[in-house]
């Protein structure tokens, strides 16, 4: 279980007469992001950057989409078109924000908020620089709230909720691997249980993102969604 964290600023407001000088000015800066969604294809969504330009977002879930630019202070909204109000203005309602904490590129996987009436989306920020990943390289996200435990091939690994692990395949030595996830079901160590089992083509040339969730909330259950790029 997690405890929530409160977090308390005190802000110190000092007359700017005093020293001659007025607040530090919040720095632009450009970031740069490639989308993917975890359930279905996503359209119709926008953002704009810090001059106001619109840009167009189409979210495939397939595989990563194109690099975005945003250039700004930040956060980045990302809206839909819903209507127009009184003054025939078209409404801008947001369906996720994104708040950059690192101008290192990322991969922005939409997962639909179901906590949420409106169709809303949580943003996960994955570290996603394809050039310097390997080919071959199986990268496993652990978005469960427990331990996933991994035997591909003959390797055998743990992964930390919200952790991830890379994993290096040869598939010019063998077209195919046995993968299995074994979850904690419980705070006990020792009580583990096999909720994934399968024979996994090994694509050359080619590497992958596996993401492992239980959000469904179904007991003995993961989904395992793998993505190539």
């Amino acid at each position: 279980s997690f405890l929530p964290a409160i977090w308390v600023a005190v802000c110190v407001l000092i007359p700017t007469g005093m020293y001659g000088q007025g607040l530090d000015q919040p720095e632009e800066r450009t970031y740069r992001f490639n989308v993917l969604s975890w359930k279905s294809t996503i359209r119709d969504i926008h953002f704009r950057d810090g001059d106001g330009e619109e840009f167009s977002l189409f979210v495939p879930n397939g595989s990563p989409s194109k690099v975005f630019e945003y250039r700004g202070i930040g956060p980045i909204v990302f809206y839909r078109y819903d209507g127009v109000d009184d003054m025939g203005e078209p409404i801008e309602r947001p369906v996720a924000v994104y708040r950059p904490a690192t101008a290192a590129p990322r991969l922005l996987l939409f997962v639909p908020d179901t906590t949420n009436r409106a169709e809303r989306y949580r943003l996960l920020p994955i570290d996603y620089d394809p050039d310097s990943i390997p080919d071959g390289s199986y990268r496993f996200l652990n978005l469960a709230q427990a331990p996933i435990f991994v035997k591909f091939g003959s390797d055998t690994f743990q992964v930390d909720p919200r952790g991830a692990y890379t994993e290096q395949s040869d598939p010019v030595a063998s077209k195919g691997v046995d993968v299995a996830i074994a979850m904690q079901q419980s705070d006990s160590s020792q009580d583990v249980k096999v909720v994934y089992s399968s024979s996994w083509t090994l694509k050359a040339g080619r590497s992958a993102f596996v993401f492992v969730t239980n959000e469904q909330g179904m007991p003995g259950n993961v989904d395992v969604k793998r993505v190539y790029f």
